[in-house]
């Protein structure tokens, strides 16, 4: 199959907390309200539970409420801090992206693994990159300025075609 695109992009530090940045902002609406609603609920059922002296209950949703809030707060501020720690970041591992007309590949140093475009649940693209994500939190960078075959324009205007429904600038 002929090779349409294929890009080079070295993952540094920077451009990790660049995509974290991103994605915080475009989630964040949506995440603060679930947030809201959950604590909301919680704090209901404990105080209802308080005032019908139900505390066997009380202590269940007390207990829900403490591990609602680590998930929710304290999990992913250690899932950033192991990210940053990961080899991949510290060594500024670099990914090469071989795009073709039904799949695309991605080299990383230790391993090759091909993906098909409908695989993708949705494409994002920002001044400086693009971000193909594989499901709501986990995305491959593809920095534009690392195109060695093919241009920006073109890889913008293929990935519309491919996932109309999918793809937001």
């Amino acid at each position: 199959m002929k090779l349409l695109f294929k890009n080079t992009t070295q993952l540094t530090e920077e451009l990790y907390f660049e995509f974290l940045t991103f994605h915080e902002s475009k989630e964040n609406r949506k995440y603060t309200f679930t947030n809201i609603l959950f604590i909301l609920l919680f704090l209901f059922c404990m105080f209802t539970t308080f005032q019908s002296n139900q505390m066997n209950l009380f202590a269940i949703f007390s207990i829900g409420f403490i591990i609602f809030l680590g998930f929710r707060f304290v999990y992913p501020t250690y899932v950033v801090q192991k990210e940053k720690s990961s080899p991949k970041i510290q060594q500024e591992y670099t990914n090469t992206y071989y795009f073709y007309e039904t799949y695309f590949v991605v080299h990383t140093v230790n391993q090759k693994t091909s993906y098909r475009y409908m695989q993708l649940h949705h494409v994002l693209q920002t001044e400086d990159c693009f971000y193909l994500y594989l499901d709501e939190h986990y995305a491959f960078i593809v920095k534009k300025d690392g195109f060695s075959v093919g241009t920006v324009d073109d890889f913008s205007t293929f990935l519309h075609k491919k996932l109309p429904f999918k793809y937001k600038k």
